[in-house]
């Protein structure tokens, strides 16, 4: 052969003893997952993944650190009669194959434990253990929680001789059964062929096959780099969530005195103040010194109430009390120096209407006295179909979904979102809304939708306009400007003089002279309202003028009762009269009458008006009237 040849045949054994010779090394495992499945093999009831260091911190621990525990290997005997060679090949007297498979000194946990982090196992059920390579093997739920002392029980070992799988340990986390030393002839603790034999149904036999000979073994069991538990179930898929809520508001009017006034409440020597405060901008303050009383009280209807909440602080004291009542009944009292703290009583036996009373209390001394705060205090009264309110409406929702949710997505209505269990919302705007609850859970979710379940009621408008100009010649042209409050959605004017507009901010010409009066209404969903400014537009015309007031009576002298007849002999065309006779009395008459019923001398005054102005005369003590 020539040299080239031989070279290349040198190289050809070579790849061929490298591919036959190399074993894949098998990456140590430094922590397990255990999962329990449910019974489709996929959904998962329960999981975590715990380390080592966990396990020895957090479980019991097989061993001691110094005995080693023992597989057994094959035991290779033939024998011509099948039946004695399978006896033979299991191997019950334990006494070949044993030393050879020492697994060292180990320790671990219980595989037992572990599966009770996820729930544990039922009778008829199985695991899989499997290798950081994807290597696995079957056991029985017996073998895991059954097992008898002779083979005793799983463990995932996470030490050997002293090392661990990040400090040497190579082929840990390891699968070893910590037997005891009953049948082998040395008393060391192995694992014998027979013992799994005895502890284990056929199927999950181990068999070391050379050719067409098979071999029991339990080193084969023995599955190295162990890096998952995974529990095969008999439990039916959970049920995904059924969504429900409902919801509950605040019936305590001005519960936190966010007006900056006690509007809502009944009160004596209480007043509001910005500082000290629990939330928002403001609190009631209760004061009393020297034997007086200070309090806050409002009448609720607690039906339905399960309890009263409220926050209370208490600045300074000197035999003075801090005390709750639910009408004279005392239910809380309180008397020491404190900060912010939330008190509670239950109101779930009472129903109707009840007055909560806050109130603070000294004793007669001059020296007594008692400085304290409320602030936010809660009755939650249920409203399972549904809330209406005027804004702003804090609605308080609950979450009574089933099946043990573990994640909620909320939509209110008005473009607001949540993802809290109970979320509280607060509605600014009038309107209608549509409330959406879903509810998940690892086995999927469910919706509940209530249509129109708030309802934010609107104030019905308050009508106001202004005109500009409000006088001049004609043609007159105005811009009305419309100031209502309330959000109108709807208007109506009149103009005084036949014509009308619907626009918001209408223009209007008047064309002829004459002294108008405007009226707006206006209306919204809730309700309307009516503005009227009587002769507010005054139209002239330059070609006329002012008139000129003149006019007589008769008789201007006589006994009472004397009845007088008064003439109006104004010029420059009046189109109004006012008139004052000196005893109190006036008329709007052009030519009235008038009687007088008393003696003495009366002063008369006409004042009469066109659209270009107005003039008046007085005559004095025109009318004389005598006994």
């Amino acid at each position: 052969m020539s040299r080239q040849r031989q070279t290349v045949f040198l190289l050809a054994v070579l790849l061929v003893s490298t591919l036959l010779f190399t074993v894949p090394v098998l990456a140590v495992s430094t922590q397990v997952h255990v999962v329990k499945y449910a019974s489709d093999g996929s959904t998962i009831l329960g999981e975590t993944t715990v380390t080592y260091q966990w396990m020895m911190s957090n479980l019991p621990v097989l061993g001691d650190g110094l005995t080693h525990y023992y597989h057994q290997g094959p035991v290779f005997v033939d024998d011509p009669n099948p039946v004695v060679e399978e006896q033979l090949r299991w191997n019950p007297e334990e006494d070949t194959n044993v030393l050879e498979k020492d697994m060292g000194a180990v320790r671990g946990t219980n595989v037992r434990d572990l599966c009770d982090l996820v729930g544990g196992m039922n009778a008829g059920e199985t695991i899989r253990v499997k290798a950081s390579d994807n290597f696995s093997k079957y056991f029985a739920y017996d073998n895991v929680y059954g097992y008898s002392s002779q083979e005793g029980p799983m463990a995932v070992t996470w030490e050997k001789n002293g090392l661990h799988p990040d400090t040497g340990y190579s082929d840990g986390m390891r699968l070893i059964w910590f037997a005891n030393t009953s049948a082998n002839p040395w008393g060391i603790h192995a694992f014998g062929n027979w013992d799994w034999h005895e502890a284990a149904d056929p199927a999950y036999w181990y068999y070391y096959v050379s050719g067409t000979e098979s071999y029991p073994t339990t080193t084969g069991l023995s599955v190295q780099s162990v890096s998952e538990i995974a529990i095969f179930s008999d439990d039916p898929i959970p049920p995904k969530p059924d969504a429900g809520f409902t919801a509950a508001i605040n019936i305590v009017t001005n519960p936190g005195f966010e007006t900056g006034t006690l509007s809502g409440w009944t009160q004596s020597g209480a007043s509001v103040v910005t500082t000290p405060v629990h939330i928002g901008s403001y609190a009631a303050k209760l004061a009393s010194a020297k034997g007086s009383v200070s309090y806050v009280s409002q009448n609720v209807d607690l039906t339905g109430v399960p309890q009263l909440t409220y926050w209370y602080r208490i600045d300074a004291v000197n035999s003075g009390w801090l005390e709750v009542y639910i009408d004279s009944t005392k239910v809380a009292s309180y008397s020491t120096v404190t900060g912010w703290t939330q008190g509670t009583i239950s109101t779930a036996t009472y129903s109707g209407v009840h007055t909560v009373k806050f109130n603070t209390r000294s004793g007669t001394n001059t020296k007594n006295k008692i400085t304290a705060y409320a602030d936010d205090i809660t009755a939650l009264a249920p409203r399972p179909g549904g809330v209406t309110g005027y804004p702003p409406v804090t609605v308080n929702f609950r979450d009574t979904s089933t099946n043990s949710p573990t994640a909620w997505s909320w939509t209110f209505g008005d473009g607001g979102t949540s993802t809290a269990q109970n979320p509280v919302h607060v509605y600014q705007n009038a309107g209608t809304y549509t409330v959406t609850l879903t509810a998940t859970n690892s086995y999927g979710s469910d919706t509940e939708t209530k249509t129109g379940f708030v309802i934010v009621n609107g104030y019905p408008p308050v009508a106001a306009f202004t005109g500009t100009p409000t006088s001049g010649n004609k043609p007159l042209t105005v811009t009305f400007t419309d100031q209502s409050t309330n959000s109108p959605t709807a208007w109506s004017w009149t103009f005084g003089d036949g014509g009308t507009s619907t626009a918001q901010n209408p223009v209007h010409v008047y064309q002829n002279a004459g002294t108008y009066s405007v009226t707006l209404t206006t209306s919204n969903a809730w309700g309307s309202d009516v503005e009227t400014k009587t002769s507010y537009i005054i139209v002239t015309d330059s070609s006329q003028t002012p008139p000129d007031a003149q006019f007589i009576g008769a008789p201007t002298f006589g006994a009472k009762p004397l009845s007088v007849q008064f003439t109006d002999q104004s010029t420059g065309n009046p189109t109004t009269w006012s008139w004052t006779f000196g005893d109190g009395s006036t008329s709007t008459a052009q030519s009235p009458s008038h009687t007088y019923t008393r003696k003495g001398s009366f002063t008369v005054t006409l004042t009469v008006t066109n659209a270009n102005g107005s003039d008046s005369l007085t005559r004095s003590k025109y009318i004389v009237i005598t006994a």
